[in-house]
């Protein structure tokens, strides 16, 4: 697929020349590049490999995940990080496919032994078409702060453990040291990055992941709050969004026992911006180290990190007013919303119009009869 026909189809809005770095990543080791309504993150067998399995209609934790549309090249001739080409080489469809024809008759990740080596040497053959530049491959994912005015996002990682089983043991011993240091050991999260903006101020605060891991079961909760200050006051007005997201979520995990989700993360993200209805979003991100779970074991990590972010929020609801702003703001958004239903229902009913003779000399009888 050419670049047009990629955005055509939709794929992508923006020209090869003005894609760039994604602005809004808060967290990661992995640049992420920016393609208007998509972007785009490296592509590694493993992650691909669970997003064709949990990009399928049929599945429950889909609507928890970034939409996946498939895999494209990224052609960097100078190094200079600014795209010469982009070509979506891997839709979606052409993957699963491929995958199908490979192993038939299996739907999970990875059971076929052969998935992962397939999409291994997918992902790394080389073209003809650029034999004197850098080939890379993305997945190509949507862009989860699309359409947002003041996006705001919060990037909490979930578990108790965060490596891989296929990662050497000097690497191994590192992660876990980090996590028995943090609040992932004691609560099953670590706060990792987050991304708010003042509205008073005009500009953004950004917190790493350093100040994530000095914080303790006590200074979570305060974390969430500056993450929902977007300089009028918390945000309440958000944290039922995200408490039901967060029960939707726990609930479909409890009854899985295929995957151990280590490494993955929660993405909060909301609007600053209040002049338009209250927008905001949760979704699973970062699956380099998901793998196959022990038979009928759940991922309690996993579980543990999103019980207590629900208790956390639920804190939060019981601890801070809402600000005036925001209700107003809620007074607005209802009085818009039911003048435009008001509106529509008019719109839709039957305008009255004169009976015709037939039902005139219908009615008659008809009335006389049931009488």
């Amino acid at each position: 697929m050419t670049l047009r026909e990629c955005q055509e189809s939709g794929l992508a809005r923006t020209s090869g020349s003005s894609h760039g770095f994604f602005e809004h990543q808060i967290a990661g080791h992995t640049t992420f590049l920016f393609g208007g309504e998509h972007v785009y993150k490296r592509a590694i067998p493993c992650e691909l490999s669970l997003y064709l399995t949990l990009s399928r209609a049929n599945e429950v934790l889909r609507d928890f995940l970034p939409q996946f549309f498939g895999v494209a090249e990224k052609v960097d001739g100078n190094g200079d990080g600014v795209l010469d080409t982009m070509t979506v080489t891997l839709p979606y469809s052409k993957l699963t496919k491929s995958v199908q024809s490979l192993c038939p008759g299996s739907g999970e990740f990875p059971d076929c032994p052969k998935i992962l080596d397939h999409l291994l040497q997918l992902l790394q053959c080389k073209t003809k078409c650029y034999p004197d530049k850098t080939l890379n491959r993305f997945l190509v994912l949507e862009n989860l702060t699309w359409g947002y005015k003041r996006p705001c996002l919060m990037d909490i990682k979930l578990g108790v453990r965060q490596h891989g089983d296929d990662e050497p043991s000097d690497k191994i011993f590192r992660k876990q040291a980090k996590c028995d240091a943090t609040t992932s050991k004691t609560m099953g999260l670590r706060v990792c990055g987050i991304k708010v903006y003042d509205m008073v101020a005009g500009k953004y605060n950004f917190y790493d992941k350093h100040y994530g891991r000095k914080l303790v079961e006590t200074t979570v909760v305060d974390a969430l709050k500056v993450f929902l200050d977007s300089g009028r006051g918390v945000r309440t007005d958000v944290v039922p969004l995200f408490i039901r997201r967060l029960k939707q979520l726990e609930a479909i995990v409890a009854s899985q026992t295929r995957f151990f989700f280590y490494s993955s993360s929660l993405l909060f993200v909301y609007d600053a911006d209040l002049s338009d209805v209250t927008r905001a979003t949760v979704k699973m991100i970062d699956f380099a180290h998901t793998c196959n779970a022990d038979e009928g074991t759940r991922d309690e990590g996993f579980l543990q990190g999103v019980g207590n972010l629900l208790a956390l929020y639920s804190e939060v609801l019981d601890s801070e007013p809402t600000p005036e702003a925001v209700n107003e703001h809620c007074r607005e958004m209802h009085r818009r919303l039911s003048a435009e239903e008001e509106a529509a229902a008019a719109a839709a009913a039957p305008s009255p119009t004169a009976p015709t003779a037939a039902a005139e000399v219908a009615s008659g009888p008809a009335a006389v009869s049931a009488a």
